[in-house]
């Protein structure tokens, strides 16, 4: 940023959004802080894509001083409103636990369930982590907090298959934009695309989802969501209300879901060290509403103020719990 002592917010701002607008057929972008770009390096979830002309070392150029001038103007001048940013999120260890509230809910508390349960070979609903019997109980309240994962196994396989008492299908509906990268993608996935109106793809996909050594459990399941509900998160959500699994209580989720396209795409803009990403494609739903932005609208509206835990024990006709969620 040149004569970064009178910098124009205004200018500054048009800047970027043509420089985005440049780059608008490949898909949803974002500005990203440093902080995020290193947290999601780490658990590998960019596809990094860089321009050889201006660069070969995508961490030099996160490292550079141009880019680090350029996110402190940001800062000291309140650019970063101006930009739907991604900062940083939750990386704090998984953990996981089930509690008794009442003599007919259970509840089912995991932080960072793509840690706990990606990759992951026991039955949480098996004897060695619950010591109830879950027939037991009319009520099962899944208490998650996911900001960040990079596959929708965790819920798929060790939440929804051992609770299923019949086959299901998961649909992603998906709005691509009509560009290279999301035409190779599409063609390398062997996935359906319907051509749209305005030139972009309508692309579906879908998603078996059979019991497996199921509890088949009949009672009442209730999913929690809120604000910082993000990527996974926001796939198992939506599936609830589309097949009924669950019933979703909360706030609007973040708008963060995974797209089934692939992780964000990275770039940098070579001058100004502006780190950026973008997914191929926009999540919608049955009625053509985005949830990518949007976020999932829960069936159980939560006030602002609310402790969603509590909110949905109300809910149920139950006393809430004195701590936080």
């Amino acid at each position: 940023i040149e004569n970064e002592d009178r910098i124009n917010i205004k200018k500054f701002y048009s800047i970027v959004k043509e420089n985005l607008d440049v780059y608008g057929g490949i898909g949803d972008l974002e500005i990203v802080s440093k902080e995020y770009f290193y947290a999601m390096e780490n658990i590998g979830s960019y596809d990094i894509i860089y321009n050889e002309k201006y660069y070969s070392d995508l961490s030099e150029v996160v490292n550079s001083e141009k880019t680090n001038k350029t996110y402190f103007h940001m800062s000291m001048n309140n650019l970063l409103s101006y930009f739907r940013m991604r900062q940083g999120f939750n990386s704090s260890s998984a953990s996981f636990g089930w509690s008794k509230h009442s003599e007919d809910t259970l509840v089912l508390n995991i932080e960072n369930p793509h840690q706990f349960l990606d990759g992951f070979s026991e039955d949480i609903y098996g004897s060695e982590y619950l010591t109830y019997d879950l027939h037991d109980y009319k009520n099962i309240i899944m208490n998650l907090k996911d900001e960040n994962s990079s596959s929708n196994s965790y819920w798929t396989d060790f939440l929804v298959s051992p609770l299923a008492n019949r086959e299901y299908e998961y649909n992603l509906n998906v709005i691509a934009k009509d560009g290279e990268i999301a035409e190779e993608k599409i063609q390398k996935m062997d996935r359906n695309k319907e051509g749209l109106p305005s030139g972009d793809y309508l692309v579906s996909i879908s998603e078996k989802i059979e019991p497996y050594n199921s509890q088949n459990y009949m009672g009442n399941i209730y999913l929690l969501v809120d604000e910082k509900s993000s990527n996974g998160l926001e796939n198992f959500a939506q599936f609830c209300k589309d097949t009924g699994f669950a019933t979703v209580i909360g706030r609007h989720t973040k708008g963060d879901p995974l797209d089934g396209l692939g992780y964000p795409r990275l770039s940098i803009f070579p001058n100004s060290g502006l780190i950026f990403q973008y997914k191929l494609g926009k999540i919608v739903d049955s009625s053509g509403e985005y949830i990518t932005n949007n976020g999932v609208t829960p069936d159980v509206l939560v006030g602002d103020e609310e402790i969603v835990l509590n909110a949905a024990l109300r809910y149920l006709g139950e006393e809430p719990v004195a701590t936080q969620q």
